[in-house]
C-alpha cells in the first residue's frame, strides 16, 4: 500500500477543482503518477484515469490519460500552457488544466469543504412518495419510500431539483459518500415520459453521483403483478445504465439496511491503495471520463418505480 495520506510531494493527494467546485480526487500510485481515486471501488478497474509526465503527440509533458480497458491511453486532460511545468517530471504544475473541453484547478490540498446541509433532516413529499436526507459524519444518507399516488411534471421537477441541490453540496465535499435505500413495493407502474424525464435526470449528474455514490438497495415486492412488472422495469434500466457502484434488489427493509451497512462501514475504514494499471487492449468495456461519469442505475431504477 502507498503513502495514501501523505504530505505535499511525490506521495501527497492531488485535487482537481472543476468551475462548479465539485472536487476530483487523485491518489498517488507509486511510480510517479495518480490516478483518480473519487469513486466506488468497484469501478476502479474499469475506469482508470491517470495523471503523469508522457507524450501528448511529439511532446512529453504532463497529461491526463484513459487507461482503461479499451481506451488506448487517450489523453483528455493538460496544463494551461499545455507545455507548463514540462521541465519538472516529479510533480505535475498546479493551476489550470483543460480536463475534456471543461477548465479545472489542480491543488496539493483538499479545498476547505462546504458545510453539512442546514436543516436536517431534509424531507421532501409528494404524492409519489416521500424523500428523506440525512448525514452523519462522512455518510450521506437518501431514504425513499414511495407511494401509489399519481405524479405531475411539476411535482417530480421539484424533488427533482432538491436531489440534484443535494448531490451538487456532496460533490464539493470530498469526505462525503452517499447510500440510498428505496422502497418501491407501493409505487405505481410510471408513465413513458416519466422515466425518459428520470434517466435524462440520471446521466446529467452523472458526476456527482460518481463522485459520492457508493451503494444503493432497493426494496422490491417478490411476487404479483406489479412487483414482477416493476421488477422488470428495474432489470431493464439495470441493462440500459449499468450503475457505478454496488447495489442489491431484496424483499424487505431489513435486508437493505444489512447491504447498506457493510458498504458504509468499508467507506469509514477505506484507505484506496491502487496497482499500476496495465490496460486491456480490445475489450468492449466503455470507461467513463471524469467530465462524464457513469449513470447510477439503481437511483434511476428505484425513481422511476417511483413514478
Amino acid at each position: 500500500m502507498f503513502p495514501m495520506d501523505a504530505g505535499v510531494g511525490e506521495f501527497a493527494k492531488l485535487y482537481f477543482i472543476g468551475s462548479d467546485s465539485s472536487v476530483w480526487t487523485y491518489s498517488p500510485i507509486g511510480d510517479g503518477s495518480w490516478q483518480f481515486s473519487r469513486l466506488s471501488a468497484c469501478q476502479r478497474a474499469r475506469n482508470i484515469f491517470v495523471l503523469k509526465y508522457g507524450k501528448r503527440g511529439v511532446d512529453e509533458c504532463w497529461v491526463l490519460l484513459d487507461q482503461s480497458p479499451g481506451a488506448k491511453g487517450a489523453v483528455f486532460g493538460h496544463p494551461l500552457p499545455a507545455e507548463f511545468g514540462a521541465d519538472n517530471r516529479r510533480h505535475p504544475p498546479f493551476g489550470r488544466w483543460r480536463i475534456w473541453n471543461e477548465i479545472f484547478s489542480l491543488v496539493d490540498r483538499p479545498p476547505e469543504e462546504p458545510g453539512s446541509v442546514d436543516n436536517l433532516p431534509l424531507r421532501f413529499e409528494a404524492p409519489f412518495g416521500v424523500i428523506t436526507y440525512t448525514e452523519q459524519g462522512r455518510v450521506a444518507r437518501i431514504e425513499l419510500i414511495t407511494r401509489s399516488g399519481a405524479i405531475t411534471d411539476e411535482g417530480l421537477e421539484q424533488v427533482l431539483g432538491k436531489i440534484a441541490w443535494v448531490l451538487r453540496n456532496l460533490a464539493k465535499r470530498p469526505s462525503m459518500a452517499l447510500f440510498i435505500r428505496s422502497d418501491v413495493r407501493e409505487a405505481s407502474v410510471p408513465a413513458v415520459q416519466h422515466i425518459r424525464r428520470l434517466l435524462a435526470f440520471m446521466q446529467e449528474m452523472g458526476p456527482e453521483f460518481v463522485l459520492t455514490g457508493r451503494g444503493s438497495a432497493i426494496v422490491v415486492r417478490a411476487s404479483g403483478f406489479l412487483g414482477s412488472t416493476l421488477l422488470s422495469l428495474i432489470r431493464m434500466v439495470q441493462r440500459m445504465l449499468p450503475p457505478p457502484w454496488p447495489e442489491s434488489l431484496v424483499t424487505s427493509m431489513e435486508d437493505a439496511e444489512a447491504f447498506l451497512a457493510e458498504l458504509i462501514e468499508e467507506h469509514l475504514n477505506s484507505v484506496p491503495a491502487f496497482s499500476s494499471p496495465t490496460p486491456a487492449s480490445g475489450s468492449s468495456a466503455a470507461a467513463v471520463p471524469p467530465a462524464a461519469a457513469a449513470t447510477p442505475t439503481a437511483a434511476a431504477a428505484a425513481l422511476a418505480g417511483a413514478a
